[in-house]
Formats: C-alpha cells, structure tokens, sequence
C-alpha cells in the first residue's frame, strides 16, 4: 500500500475542498480529478493501521467505501496522503430522496457491523459523508474509523446518526418533508432542541442497560436541573466512590451483555477477552435493533398525481422497452437529438419519473435529474438503484435551487456550480414557471442559462392545448417566435423538432454569450 513519496511539498496549484474546514486529522486538496488527503504526523500510525487491518479492503470490495490509495509523502508535517477519485457532481442529503437517505441509513448500520469485527466504529456517521452513485451509497470518511476499545456503545448514534438520520426519516414517514429538509440543511451546524424532536413523536430507544451505561461514562457532562437527574447521577456517584460497589456495578453490566460469536469477528483476536466480546455483543444487539427500526419506516408512498404523467400520456412502458415503431414524435425527436450531440453529461429538469432522464443515460450520458415532485423522485431513485443506472435523481426546484452558503464543515457550493452540464431540457415544464408559478420569460432564461455549459432543449407548449389552462398566456405573447427572441439573448437556435401530444414542439438552442 505504500509506496515512493509523491511530493515534498503541499501543492499550491491544488484547491482547498469546500466541506474539509473542521477536519483536524488531515488537509484536503483537489485537482478536480483527484482528492488528496493529507494525513497530519500525529494522525499517520493510526492510519497505517487501519489500512493494514483489511477493513478499507473490506469495504472498498463490497462498494461501501470510496477506494482510496495511501502513499508516502516527503512532508514532515503530513507524511501520508491518501488519493481518491474526484466526485463532480457532489450533492447533499437535503437534496436526496427520502428513499436515498434510508438507503444511506442501512449502508452506514452494514458498514458499522462491519468495522465492529474489525476493532473500529464511526465516530461521525453522518450523511454528509456520504454521496450517492448509481442509486448506491458510498461512505467518503476514512478518518470517521477509529478504535472501538471495549465500549458497549456506539458513540457514533449519538454523536450523529441519530440527529442527522434517524430523525429525518421519521419526519418524512409523517410527510413532513419541508421540515425534515430544512433541518438537514441546517443539522450540521446546529443541534436540535427537545421541542424539535417531539416533531417525529415515539423515536427509536436505547435499552435501559445502554441509558445506565451512558449515564455512569457522561455523568459529568449531564446538566438537567431535573431533580431526578440530579439525584441518580449523586446516587451513582456515591456508589462509585467505593471501589467494591463500583467493580460490582461494571461486571454486572458486562455479564448482562450478549456475547457476541466468534466466526463474526473478521479482524478481532482469538485472544481478546470475555469483557470485550461482551461489549461487541451489546453493540450488535443495538446495531440489530436499530436495522430493523430504519427498515420498517415507510417514507415513500410509491405514486403521486405527477409520479403517473408519463404514463397517462404515452403509456405504461418507457421507450427502451419498446419497438421503435411505437415511440411517440417526441421520443423518436430526442433520440435523434442526443445522437447528433453526444452528450457526456446531461440535466433533466423538472424531470418526473425519468422517462427522458433514462433515455439519456441509455445513450452514454451522465445524468443529473431535477424534480420537486417527492413521490417521482423516489420512484427514480427505486428504478435507478435497481439498474445501477448512471443518473442522480434530486429534489430541486429550478425557481429556488440550492445556493451556496456556510456550514461550520466548510462551503456548500451552489446548484449552479455543481450541476453544470453539456446538455440541459426542460420538457413541458416552461409553460407552467411562466403561466402559473410568477416565472417571467426573462428571469426563465436567467435560470436556464446557469446550468448550461453548451446545449438547451426546451419544449413549447401552445395556450389551447387541452390538457393545461394557461390563463396569463396569450398567442401574442406565448408562442415560438416569442421563445425564439428571449432565448436568443444567451443562445443560438439550432433547430425545432415535432414533440407529443400533436402541436408541441422541441427547440434546441446553443449556448452563446450573453
């Protein structure tokens, strides 16, 4: 894993990365093509230890970790560097699907049990660290893996999981998405306050064992002016002071422990003693419980109103797994444009289920998929999860995407940064912004304009069509020529296609300066 030293100095053409700030084990730097961590002098033996351990290996092969390559530096303050692949399309957790978010939930409790059997846990279980790709999540922090000693606890629960995971998807088992989105944005810097937490109503509990645990190691930290508080945390204290009492008192709490099994301790001594399987017991026993709480929360409903469009306009099955003969003008169209453009990566907005977001990866590209619609977004997510399809669905509404703003980590860098693209459609959705959603023509184009890097494909359609009522549109004032002129400020027209239902049509446009 080790090898010749790749430089003797940081270097000063690299970037600083925008959510790194608060790491005191390392410095993160990027080239937009690789990450390289580089590891401070007092941080190196742990982490050579940990490579050496064979969990990285473990994880990395079951697709739960990014791979990540450890080297030798010359650097006497950062001796090791660990280089990973860079990830340009980076999102958020409160930009994921509820569905993603429980998948990351069961990724990071798999990833626990594993580490567990390794002698680590994760100290910072935290959705933050994590990025989907594929529908599949991957766990970004090496530095998250410390020794697990003989604590009965998971740290990590209580540290994150249990703020920044759990309680969200208790809210949006409840539909209270907005809330549980806008605590997301805001959970890293913030902590929630105990009128917060009633939201989600009965949370998952720790056994009255781990409670007696926490309360005797945290006992000190504990400020509650409840008096019943006060008064067990006195009682512990007193028994504590006598030796006697307080050798008792732990060995009855580690003779209550499950012992864990052997054959599940991947990296663990043959020789570690009773005690410490004794903790590792507990801690499955916990992990276990926990499973099967985030499993048996419902957060998707499964369809919405908008979740069935496609559907009641073309059919049940999308293009690719139908004959060509069958396919709509508007899905022949778009074939035909994304084989002319090639695409290497492409922005649906206001994207559905995905129809076209689909189609789009089934042609090479790398696809970003918009919608504000909760139930399409997580019907996209299902499908693309099962195909391992190269498309990230989000939650994002083009009229208020994500802006950049600070957290204590680091920068979250605006939608607009982060999901540029060659290719950007907006199909039957511009209609709506500018009829209905207060959208003017020119501001639409502002948008649009942000996330273009080179082509923009944009759906027209006209006021009597008779499956929407445009009550502000007028033919003078809604129709392509008018499109024509106001796209014309930052783009080229390239061509105009026949779209479906009859009397729709596609514009494609090439960005200029504007």
């Amino acid at each position: 894993m080790e090898t010749k030293s790749v430089t003797n100095q940081l270097p000063r053409h690299l970037k600083r990365m925008e959510l790194s700030w608060n790491d005191r084990s390392s410095v993160k730097f990027t080239d937009n093509n690789t990450v390289f961590k580089y590891i401070l002098e007092e941080h190196a033996a742990p982490v050579k230890t940990l490579f050496k351990s064979g969990l990285i290996d473990n994880l990395v092969g079951k697709g739960l970790l990014q791979p990540g390559e450890m080297r030798k530096t010359s650097i006497s303050q950062y001796p090791l560097v660990i280089e990973y692949p860079f990830i340009s399309h980076l999102s958020y957790p409160f930009e994921w699907p509820a569905l993603a978010l429980k998948e990351v939930a069961l990724a990071i409790l798999e990833i626990e049990e594993i580490a567990n059997g390794y002698g680590y846990s994760l100290y910072d279980p935290n959705p933050f660290n994590t990025v989907i790709q594929n529908g599949e999540p991957v766990y970004l922090d090496y530095g998250s893996f410390v020794p697990i000693a003989d604590t009965p606890i998971w740290h990590g629960y209580d540290k994150a999981f249990r703020d920044t995971i759990l309680f969200p998807l208790e809210l949006y088992e409840k539909k209270r998405h907005y809330i549980a989105r806008l605590i997301l944005r805001e959970i890293v810097s913030n902590g929630l306050d105990t009128s917060t937490r009633k939201l989600a109503g009965n949370k998952f509990q720790r056994s009255l064992l781990d409670k007696l645990v926490i309360t005797i190691a945290n006992r000190g930290e504990i400020t509650s002016e409840r008096w019943h508080y006060r008064l067990g945390i006195a009682t512990i204290d007193k028994v504590l002071s006598n030796e006697s009492l307080k050798n008792v008192l732990e060995g009855a709490t580690y003779k209550l422990r499950p012992k864990i099994k052997n054959n599940s301790l991947a990296g663990i001594s043959r020789e570690t003693d009773t005690r410490h399987l004794k903790a590792l017991g507990s801690r499955a026993n916990f992990l276990k419980r926990l499973r099967h709480k985030v499993e048996s929360l419902k957060v998707s409903e499964g369809s919405s109103h908008w979740s069935e469009y496609y559907q009641n306009i073309i059919g049940t099955k999308p293009p690719w797994e139908r004959d060509t003969d069958s396919w709509t003008p508007k899905e022949l169209n778009i074939q035909e444009i994304v084989t002319k453009l090639k695409p290497k990566t492409a922005l649906d907005i206001g994207a559905n289920t995905g129809w076209f977001s689909l189609m789009l990866a089934h042609n090479g590209a790398s696809v970003i998929s918009f919608d504000r619609d909760e139930e399409s977004i997580n019907q996209l997510y299902s499908y693309i999860r099962k195909e391992s399809t190269d498309v990230l669905p989000l939650i994002m509404d083009i009229r208020q995407p994500t802006p950049q703003y600070e957290l204590n980590i680091g920068t979250i860098s605006a939608a607009t940064n982060r999901f540029k693209c060659e290719l950007v459609m907006a199909l039957a959705i511009i209609h709506h912004m500018v009829s209905n959603q207060g959208v003017t023509l020119e501001h639409l184009v502002d948008l649009l304009d942000r996330f273009t890097e080179k082509y923009l494909l944009v759906e027209f359609v006209p006021i009597n069509e008779a499956l929407y009522k445009l009550p502000s549109l007028t033919e003078e004032n809604w129709n392509v020529p008018v499109l024509k002129e106001a796209f014309g400020k930052c783009f080229h027209f390239e061509g105009i296609w026949e779209s479906y239902p009859e009397g729709r049509q596609l514009l494609l446009f090439q960005k200029s300066d504007c």
